[in-house]
């Protein structure tokens, strides 16, 4: 079974974008992004992405690619 939750948190440190790679500074509002999945093995992977990125570069569900560079098609 798989499950994924969104919220909206500040961090008291510095986090890295995953869609885009930008720092996030401390203190500034991010998404965290939680997928859960369960079965005979439990799996957890978190990972934060700031609010600016444009949505073309969005995580696709079950995709291996997380970020497609610009310049490329």
């Amino acid at each position: 079974m798989r499950e994924m939750s969104l919220e909206m948190v500040r961090s008291n440190r510095a986090r890295k974008c995953r869609k885009c790679g930008a720092m996030i500074p401390a203190k500034q509002f991010s998404q965290k992004i939680t997928k859960k999945q369960t079965g005979a093995i439990s799996r957890t992977e978190t990972y934060y992405t700031c609010i600016n990125c444009p949505e073309k570069n969005e995580i696709k569900a079950g995709s291996s690619v997380l970020h497609k560079p610009t310049g490329e098609t």
